[in-house]
């Protein structure tokens, strides 16, 4: 006859896998982000086409040497799935990074990430309207409040408050003309006035 589990072992059991699936996509959350600034960085300096190629180069000569090593039956791809696997990778791996560079030598990392983050809503927009994924209507309300709300984070302020701040402007300046011509015609009286007591 076996013994019942203990309770509080079998909590310590999943507990752990759980912590570490959380560390580990909080790790890669961090690099993430980390990798949005060094981008913004480097392509300061680096053209996007060129940074591109070194940063997925590089990535690819790792996983294909880890692959050889460690799995080598793993390269081998059947050719019917050939001119999908091209498709994903020069639109994932090429078209991608090198306009997402090229994005971040105009702006600011923090809008960069920003806008990474808004994926998964096109990718609900794709699944609707590519492969025919049927949405509740709530889910397409919060799509469209989501995109609504990331597109007044972009929005300057400067925009939204120009027409105003102009307008002040002008008035700052026409007040300051105002003054100025009284100022001289004051002085041109006193002058007049001085020329005449003599």
């Amino acid at each position: 006859m076996s013994l019942p589990a203990d309770p509080v072992r079998l909590r310590r059991a999943t507990a752990r896998p759980g912590l570490a699936a959380n560390a580990g996509a909080a790790t890669a959350a961090v690099l993430f982000g980390a990798s949005v600034v060094a981008v913004r960085v480097a392509v300061q300096e680096i053209p996007p086409l060129s940074l591109a190629v070194v940063r997925f180069g590089q990535a690819a000569l790792l996983l294909v040497g880890a692959l050889l090593l460690a799995a080598p039956a793993r390269l081998r791809v059947q050719r019917g799935r050939l001119p999908l696997l091209v498709l994903l990778g020069a639109v994932l791996f090429t078209l991608f990074p090198v306009t997402f560079n090229a994005g971040l030598r105009w702006t600011e990392a923090s809008r960069g990430a920003l806008m990474l983050a808004t994926m998964p809503l096109w990718s609900v927009w794709l699944a609707r309207g590519v492969a025919g994924e049927r949405l509740a209507g709530r889910q397409l309300a919060g799509v469209v409040v989501t995109v609504l709300g990331v597109a007044l984070a972009f929005v300057e302020p400067r925009a939204l408050h120009g027409g105003a701040e102009q307008q002040d402007d002008e008035f700052v300046a026409d007040r300051a003309a105002d003054r100025q011509g009284g100022q001289h015609s004051a002085a041109g009286g006193l002058g007049q006035a001085a020329g005449l007591g003599g």
